[in-house]
Parts: C-alpha cells; structure tokens; sequence
C-alpha cells in the first residue's frame, strides 16, 4: 500500500512546471476558481517530494491551477515521500481522475509517457499497460495514438470530439505545421464529415506527390480556390471539389468516364440501364430493365435493337 501523509504545503513550494505525471490539459479551469473561491479545496492535492521542500504534482494540476490563480498560500495535500518517479503513480493519477477511458490525446501523452519518461519497452506497453488502461493488447493501438498530442490543438479538439479518423490524424501528424493549418481550414471550410475528410485527404495527398507540391500548394492552386470560392453550400463544394480531384489523380479513368456517360446520355435509354464493368477493367457491361405486360416488353426490345444499330453497343464496346 502506498503511503499519503495529509499535511498543509505552501502552493510557493510546488513545482508548477514539473508534469512528469500530467497527461490532461487544464482546459475548463474556471468553474474550478469559482468552486474553490466558494466553498474551498475539497479534495486535496496529492503530491511526490521531489527535493527539499520542493513537490511535484501527482494528482490535481487543474486544482494548483485555480489555487495559484485565486492567489492563496498554502493547501492540504497528501505528501509521498518516494522522490523518484514512479509508474505506478502515473496510474493512480489515471485512476484518481475516475474519468473512464482516456480520449485520443490523453491516451496519446500516456503512451508517450510510458516510452519516454518510463522508458517502459513496447512489448510491456501493449501486454501489460493498454489492457490496464481499458484497450486489447494489440500494437495497432500503440501505433494509431503515439503522437497525437503533438497534433495543433485544432486537430487535437476535432479528435477528442470525434470528428475526425484516428489513421487520418495520424497522417496529418507526418505534416508540416503549415500543411496542417492549411488542411484544417480546408476541412473546417467544407464542414467535411469523418468519411468525406478521409476520401478528400487520400486524393488531395496523392495529387500533391504525382505533381511534386506539398498539401499547401495543392489547396492553394488556382482551381482549388476556384471552387471554395463558389457560391454553392459546402457540401455541394466538399462534392464539386472531390471530382476535380478525381480527375486530376485518375485522368483517363476520368476520361473515360466521361465519354461513357455522354453516350448513355446521348443514347436516351428511358427505363433501360447500362452498367459498365467496375473502373472499365473488363469487357462485360450489365442491362436491366423493367417492364409491364408483353407490349412493353417487345417495346423495350424494339429500343435495345436500336441500341444495336444505332452503334451505342459498338462505342461501348470499344472503351476505354
């Protein structure tokens, strides 16, 4: 069992800098200042000696916070005397919070702290810590999460609120921070769902390499910014967007595509559907139709024919 020992420390005597044990931001600090203004620190620090009369924070950043900025001298705190980091203290910190399982970015600065500050291997990490912190032993996880928090705190905030997709995040983590910022206004222009972010990415990252820009240059090029700065909604821009994509990555596809749906639109085909073989990659196209009664049937019938020596069969035949 380990041992607390509740004393009063002068706040003065707290190292505010030292987070070897924070893995939370202190976000929402207000409503502590009011609380603690009110009716005092319930809950006391609990607090490692780190030197002589000097302490690190183990559980209760947000509190120091708001006993700092309310100005006043000293707090109760519990006091363990082991003045080495510990993990287990890290732990207990997790668990004293009580919040459930940890959001990417908390997760992210756990895993971090346990390869860095722990020097904990890999193999511990993911047999022994990720179950404890509510996760499979599966090295996928450690590499979704390491270095999220390195992420601006845009993409940081859209990840705690799941907004965004944890393998996205992580390939925007490879950016430069000016590629970032530019990706984040795009997608915040866009009002881009998890899906339509990802599709966009994918795309906007591949043209970038085949013409040797970076993800900046790409959003800035003139087309890009032709369509952000259309009147339309943003999803109509998010769909306009992705296929000027499309044909800048696939050209011939496109193409392709193109030309087909000219002749079908050529063809008036009415109830009569044609469907090519996926992405063009084989010979065999698909008709279905409907029909009410022999009449309509022999009709339909009639119009494939005319299909035939009208020379539509004969055009599609020969894409791409």
């Amino acid at each position: 069992m380990m041992q607390k020992k509740l004393t009063t420390l002068a706040i003065k005597d707290i190292d505010p800098d030292d987070e070897t044990y924070r893995y939370r931001t202190t976000a929402g600090v207000e409503s502590l200042i009011t609380s603690i203004g009110r009716i005092g620190l319930i809950n006391p620090l609990i607090v490692q000696v780190k030197g002589a009369d000097v302490f690190r924070i183990v559980c209760g950043f947000k509190r120091l916070a708001a006993l700092v900025a309310l100005q006043l001298p000293s707090c109760p705190a519990f006091v363990i005397n082991d003045a080495h980091p510990r993990v287990d203290l890290l732990l207990m910190a997790i668990e004293e919070n009580g919040s459930g399982q940890l959001n990417p970015i908390e997760l992210s600065v756990v895993l971090d702290k346990l390869q860095h500050e722990f020097k904990i291997n890999e193999h511990d990490i993911i047999h022994t810590y990720l179950p404890m912190l509510g996760y499979g032993p599966n090295p996928r996880v450690l590499q979704l999460y390491c270095g999220l928090h390195e992420l601006p705190p845009e993409w940081q905030s859209a990840l705690v609120a799941d907004q965004v997709p944890l393998d996205l995040a992580g390939e925007i983590l490879q950016q430069s921070d000016h590629d970032q910022i530019k990706i984040w206004s795009l997608f915040q222009a866009l009002h881009l769902s998890k899906n339509r972010g990802r599709e966009l990415w994918r795309l906007l990252a591949d043209i970038a390499r085949m013409h040797d820009l970076t993800i900046a240059q790409a959003i800035d090029s003139q087309p890009v910014q032709d369509i952000l700065n259309e009147k339309m909604t943003p999803s109509q821009k998010s769909e306009r967007l992705k296929q000027w994509l499309w044909e800048k990555r696939y050209p011939r596809y496109s193409a392709v595509r193109a030309t087909y749906e000219k002749i079908l639109h050529d063809a008036r085909l009415g109830h009569i559907r044609i469907q090519a073989p996926p992405y063009f990659e084989g010979d065999s196209y698909s008709v279905t139709f409907s029909f009410a009664g022999e009449g309509d049937f022999a009709e339909t019938v009639a119009h494939l024919q005319r299909l035939m020596s009208d020379g539509v069969v004969e055009k599609l035949s020969k894409l791409p």
